[in-house]
């Protein structure tokens, strides 16, 4: 093309531009409450898989030793995460903090290289309290308990580092 013709665009209209540009049917509102709907739905299946895995976790922290190895903990994150998962999807917000701090402390130890089970235990120990069909925990019980969690991750980040935690 020499520098004085100028280049002709053509747009052509396919059927993605027409659907694009047409409307969708329903209203935004309506799909969002339909969408609750369908997961308040599977609400009656799903939230019993938040028990299993929880109580799998349980028996495979009951038979572990003391140090654990990395293909386990990496075990232990594949349940967390649907635990943090399932736990966000249906509004069990104690719970998803527990998982995601668990989330949290497992990768601290992958990446600081240290094992110890008592940590990951008391993670388990304390999803189990907000499990759903327990009793809900008031909300500064709940704020204590996540705040001592993060205790537990910086005290092994300390010993890990070899300075002490004062």
């Amino acid at each position: 093309m020499k520098s004085n013709e100028s280049a002709r665009v053509i747009y052509y209209r396919n059927s993605l531009h027409y659907l694009l540009n047409s409307g969708g049917g329903i209203t935004r509102e309506k799909a969002i409450s339909e969408a609750s709907k369908n997961v308040e739905g599977l609400a009656g299946e799903l939230l019993p898989v938040l028990n299993d895995e929880i109580s799998k976790l349980e028996e495979a922290l009951s038979s572990a030793p003391q140090t654990l190895s990395e293909t386990f903990i990496r075990e232990v994150f594949q349940r967390q995460g649907v635990i943090y998962n399932l736990a966000g999807t249906f509004g069990c917000s104690g719970l998803r903090q527990i998982a995601k701090s668990l989330g949290d402390l497992l990768a601290d130890m992958i990446e600081l290289g240290v094992r110890p089970i008592e940590p990951i235990q008391v993670h388990v120990r304390a999803a189990r309290m907000f499990r759903p069909g327990m009793p809900p925990v008031h909300e500064e019980a709940q704020t204590l308990l996540i705040n001592h969690l993060a205790s537990v991750r910086q005290f092994l980040r300390s010993e890990a580092e070899g300075r002490p935690l004062l």
